[in-house]
């Protein structure tokens, strides 16, 4: 932002003052805090963004969200929050000349400092962060720069196995490589316990800026929704995850964010979670053989994921 300040969490990743959700956002010089780094991940259906905070995976958002009569519009200030699909979490990121507007799908406001360029009331570190139409001020227009260390490195277009954090369960199709019932496209995918079966094994492949396909090592088919982004059959939360040949919809298409440690996988059609069907609370969960689905992402460990280079 003006000055080279960056988009940060008010606590930093030690300070036992961050409050997680609601945890207000602010500009402060960079000194590499994971609460200064930020994955921008795209949610290809509606052509935005949902902004991830490395350090908890908590979205950027507005202070209320779109239901919320509090929301002022001019001078919202901003916050992180769990991702949950409100279009207060949602943005465009838009070529300013020499930098971007960040502007948010809700109404169209810039992020912004609370004071601009001229004013002497702007405090520099630790000034908040709010929502202002964009009117061209330098407090409006960020530099996005590549970090020096991808949270990716090593992990793409390589093998992989893909561990869920709850139980360390592998991502995996129902029937395995050596099964005759393993049904191709459609076959169903589930969690369990690595023993080393092709059907285990994935990579990511890259299809565009910060999104990628997850391609089974088995056969070439693609980590995929039941239904596609064109089809009325596609139930959003508990939507099924299956196989299938790779063409390139946006439910073939993932986000892979870090978070906790670990990484979220997120739908690009609609910006969902990779889940098990039933959570790490849930009494129900069968563990292995527990099936797959996408769902609003709410920081529960059997959504997130570990991924291991083999």
């Amino acid at each position: 932002s003006h000055e080279g300040r960056a988009l940060s969490t008010r606590h930093n990743a030690n300070d036992p003052g961050h409050q997680g959700n609601q945890e207000p956002i602010i500009q402060f010089s960079y000194y590499g805090d994971a609460t200064q780094k930020w994955v921008i991940a795209p949610i290809e259906g509606e052509a935005t963004f949902a902004i991830f905070n490395e350090f908890d995976g908590r979205a950027l958002t507005t202070l209320h969200n779109s239901d919320d009569p509090g929301h002022i519009g001019n001078q919202e200030r901003i916050i992180a929050f769990e991702f949950y699909g409100d279009v207060t979490q949602t943005w465009r990121v838009q070529d300013a000349g020499d930098g971007y507007k960040i502007l948010n799908v809700f109404d169209g406001r810039a992020l912004s400092t609370l004071h601009n360029a001229p004013d002497p009331a702007n405090i520099g570190d630790r000034e908040p962060i709010i929502l202002f139409d964009f009117y061209g001020d330098a407090t409006q227009i960020w530099n996005i720069e590549p970090r020096e260390d991808h949270p990716l490195d090593g992990l793409v277009e390589t093998p992989i196995r893909l561990l869920n954090r709850d139980g360390g369960r592998a991502l995996c199709t129902l029937h395995n490589s050596g099964d005759p019932a393993y049904q191709g496209n459609g076959e169903p995918m589930i969690q369990f316990n690595d023993y080393g079966d092709r059907t285990q094994r994935w990579q990511l492949v890259p299809q565009g800026e910060d999104l990628y396909a997850i391609i089974s090592e088995f056969d070439g088919r693609a980590l995929t929704t039941l239904h596609n982004s064109d089809d009325p059959g596609h139930i959003g939360n508990r939507e099924p995850m299956i196989a299938y040949d790779y063409y390139g919809d946006s439910t073939q298409h993932w986000a892979v964010a870090p978070v906790d440690g670990g990484f979220r996988i997120l739908n690009a059609f609609d910006g969902r979670a990779l889940s098990t069907l039933h959570n790490a609370g849930d009494p129900a969960n069968i563990g292995d053989r527990e099936p797959l689905i996408v769902f609003d992402f709410y920081g529960d460990a059997t959504q997130i994921w570990d991924l291991e280079a083999l």
